[in-house]
């Protein structure tokens, strides 16, 4: 269902109550009287096509997309409000209660909407539409597809207890956006070419029903979770403006329902949600606050936006490990015994998160982005000069608590070869984070040589010195990788990562005319190539990105190591220069041969 946002309130007064309203085209009774509303409220919504063949008898069709039908024929709605100055015509058969067995009022949730109950429970068990779902063993293998593909990336889903509730059909009727969600970004790897052409539809679909909840958001757990997979999902196909803007709702949504606070043992705070009904959910909740943490993070680095998530509001327990999470049904007490977040990053890295034999990857994730956002504050900072003494002694600080992290990793952790099978994704994803932090607080903005890519301050070239054994780390990590499989590589939470070192080695090379250098962004080029067969956007993206950086001249690559990470990173000009608002490769970007060439290589359109 697709609603537009935009809200007007008219001054006009219909039997004595005000009229509420939404700017669309096609008006049809949204709200029908119960027990809980007398009057019920007039709504334009905007129904697509195939969603409203979903639910009547009989085709809109005939009707021009501007036809008023009129509400209430079956003489239920009187009290329903109607449009001043407008000809109303009478509703096809069917279209009254869309199938529905319940008042459609219940179905919607909108801020203005008055709230007909503060019971939670009962607002979790609404009945909602099965929208152009595919059938069900189709569904629980696309939720399956999920686990294996996109499971590692956001590990805040247990597993049996969502394919139980898939199963029974329990979520589709609580959840739906949920179950959009998740099945658009699985579509791709289903062998079904009709599931695979219905990915942008669903996409569409899991976006227009969240945008419903906003008010009473529950089942709590879903909505949040519908809100991280549509902000992950978003990223990946290049539409960064939703992305941004649901991260920002799912994170109020969930402090709304004091899920901020969720560990918090002093009471307090308002919440508008129930606690979690068992230990196994609260764990649940806390790998989503903590997914959700990390693409926060994750989505403000590149852009040098100030983050959503202000970890001092913030008191939710590190996860469990991983696989005792995932193995049962039942957290008994001492098995839910979690790991206390502390803000002091001295007593965050002391904090355990291995035990004998094993370490769990998903926490010392959790406690590098934790280090990841105190240096993008740090970097944009707007209250100190890199050049005074208080950010030097920040700098230094952060620096050695990065040090003090990494020195506390087990092999396993760092080493590709050392790591399990189903963890090497977790400890690339966890080592190439970390070279990208150590670039953020060494590459600094500086005063160069004349006609020269050197600093005058010998410091400063040590600093990126230090940025280039970063780089050069990661892409000693892409070789190990790719020697065994390249999948664990193709982590679009990290595709700008792949970007930032590119720029530095792109700096080296023009610096030094270092051979080894020129083949390692060579083999960079290369993996784009890749990148783009998994993530379409992101691959197109970084290649023609790495492409101007090869050809800049000297002023420019002055331009890029003067800026500093802070400056390369805020700069979008270069993306207005090569890359059209639909992700097309813009025609006076590149000689025309060096278009026909990436089209070639990438089989881009």
């Amino acid at each position: 269902m697709h609603v537009r946002s935009d809200v007007t309130a008219s001054s006009e007064i219909h039997n004595s109550e005000s009229e509420w309203r939404l700017n669309s085209t096609t008006v049809f009774p949204m709200l029908q009287p119960s027990e809980n509303n007398s009057r019920g409220l007039l709504h334009q919504v905007q129904l697509r096509e195939d969603l409203t063949r979903s639910f009547t008898a009989s085709s809109l069709s005939d009707f021009p997309p501007t036809t008023h039908f009129m509400p209430g024929i079956d003489g239920q709605s009187q009290g329903t409000p109607l449009l001043p100055n407008t000809q109303y015509t009478p509703a096809p058969d069917g279209l009254q209660n869309l199938g529905f067995s319940r008042d459609f009022s219940s179905l919607i949730d909108i801020p203005w909407q008055p709230s007909a109950s503060n019971n939670f429970a009962a607002s979790t068990s609404v009945e909602l539409p099965y929208l152009s779902l595919p059938l069900n063993h189709q569904l629980i293998e696309l939720f399956e597809l999920f686990f294996l593909h996109f499971y590692p990336l956001l590990p805040c889903f247990h597993k049996t207890t969502l394919l139980d509730e898939v199963k029974s059909q329990e979520i589709q009727k609580q959840a739906p956006f949920l179950v959009y969600a998740i099945i658009s970004m699985t579509a791709k790897f289903h062998p079904d070419p009709t599931i695979q052409a219905c990915r942008d539809e669903w996409f569409n679909q899991a976006k227009a029903l969240y945008e419903l909840t906003q008010r009473d958001t529950l089942p709590g757990l879903r909505v949040i979770q519908a809100g991280i997979c549509i902000v992950f999902h978003a990223s990946t196909l290049g539409q960064f403006s939703p992305a941004w803007l649901s991260l920002g709702k799912t994170w109020r949504q969930a402090c709304a329902l004091s899920l901020n606070r969720l560990d918090d043992e002093t009471g307090g705070g308002l919440g508008l949600g129930p606690p979690p009904k068992s230990n196994l959910e609260r764990e649940e909740y806390r790998r989503t606050l903590w997914s959700l943490f990390i693409l926060d993070r994750s989505q403000c680095w590149p852009s040098g936006w100030p983050h959503g998530i202000n970890d001092r509001q913030y008191l939710v327990n590190l996860p469990i490990e991983e696989r005792k999470f995932q193995s049962v049904v039942m957290l008994t007490s001492d098995d839910a015994q979690s790991t206390p977040f502390n803000r002091n990053l001295s007593k965050l890295i002391a904090s355990p998160c291995t035990r004998a034999g094993s370490v769990d990857l998903f926490q010392c994730l959790v406690k590098g982005y934790v280090i990841l956002g105190r240096v993008v504050e740090h970097v944009h900072n707007l209250h100190n000069s890199p050049d005074d003494e208080e950010y030097c002694h920040e700098s230094n600080y952060l620096d050695s608590q990065i040090i003090r992290f990494r020195l506390s990793l087990p092999r396993a952790a760092t080493s590709i070869l050392a790591a399990p099978t189903d963890d090497r994704l977790h400890v690339v994803w966890l080592n190439v984070m970390l070279n990208t932090v150590t670039i953020l607080l060494h590459f600094r903005a500086t005063v160069l040589k004349p006609s020269s890519l050197e600093a005058e301050n010998s410091e400063e070239n040590m600093h990126f010195a230090q940025c280039v054994a970063a780089a050069r780390n990661t892409i000693q990590f892409i070789k190990d990788m790719s020697r065994i499989s390249l999948d664990p590589l193709f982590n679009p939470l990290i595709g700008p990562d792949y970007y930032l070192l590119s720029c530095v080695l792109v700096i080296e090379w023009r610096q030094t005319g270092d051979d080894n250098v020129k083949s390692e962004i060579d083999m960079l080029d290369l993996f784009f190539d890749r990148l783009y067969e998994v993530y379409p956007f992101l691959g197109k993206k970084f290649k023609v990105g790495l492409r101007y950086d090869l050809q800049r001249d000297k002023d420019g690559l002055r331009e890029m190591r003067k800026m500093g990470a802070r400056g390369l990173l805020t700069d979008c000009s270069k993306w207005k220069r090569l890359l059209t608002q639909d992700g097309r490769i813009r025609q006076d970007a590149f000689p025309l041969t060096q278009i026909q060439d990436l089209e070639a290589n990438m089989r881009l359109t």
